[in-house]
């Protein structure tokens, strides 16, 4: 797998997207990779793609079953099935991860027996934007970003407020960005990003959607779609 900086995704698909598989993606920096969120169709593709060995840590946006639901499972067979040990999740904050732990205990127990927790700020170059509320009003979900200095990677994660999102990575100056943001093409909701409403940031940044099927995208998008671009796909 190619270590400089770079995104390609496992899957592109919703909650229901059975076909596409659910949205979660491989970034590769400095040597290292890392893989973003782990829903029910993830842990099997790493297994077919053969690339279970090699996932350097993990980064998760929000603890919604297509974004988590087959975590336990890639924990289990990195610890037990590749005998790699603790497997290195990082995480925004100490309340996150205590969320996270929780879910998990259900089926690991005690999960810092097979998982190494570690703050964020460990890696050099990735950070978060704090999306608390923008998917669903209750829950705590986060953007990353990742940059070597040259160029930047940025992943929205589940989020219904793209220009919330978009005025933060403005704030933070990013080099060269390539933002991808996941989309929702049927009708305006609270929880999803409307395609028209992340078309409005075409002019500004290099950005795709994903988190969709393309089939139903509506005549009128111009916003590049993730599953359309096999650079981005295992």
């Amino acid at each position: 797998m190619d270590t400089s900086l770079g995104i390609r995704f496992v899957g592109t698909g919703g909650a229901f997207d059975v076909e596409l598989g659910n949205s979660a993606a491989i970034v590769s920096m400095a040597e290292a990779n890392y893989l973003v969120d782990c829903g029910h169709s993830v842990f099997p593709r790493l297994v077919q793609l053969g690339l279970v060995s090699k996932i350097d840590g993990i980064l998760i946006t929000h603890l919604h079953d297509d974004h988590v639901g087959s975590l336990s499972s890639l924990v289990l067979y990195h610890s037990l099935v590749l005998q790699k040990g603790r497997m290195k999740i990082y995480v925004p904050s100490a309340d996150f991860q205590a969320s996270l732990s929780a879910l998990l205990s259900h089926s690991l127990g005690d999960p810092s027996l097979r998982i190494d927790f570690r703050p964020i700020s460990e890696i050099e170059g990735v950070g978060f934007v704090d999306t608390f509320g923008k998917h669903v009003e209750w829950m705590q979900t986060y953007a990353y970003y990742f940059s070597d200095g040259k160029s930047s990677i940025v992943y929205s994660g589940d989020n219904g407020d793209v220009d919330f999102l978009m005025e933060k990575i403005t704030q933070l100056g990013l080099p060269e960005p390539t933002v991808f943001h996941e989309v929702f093409f049927h009708f305006e909701i609270a929880a999803h990003a409307y395609y028209r409403h992340v078309m409005r940031w075409t002019d500004r940044y290099r950005l795709f959607g994903y988190h969709c099927d393309p089939q139903y995208a509506p005549a009128d998008n111009t916003l590049p779609l993730v599953a359309n671009h096999p650079e981005y796909l295992f």
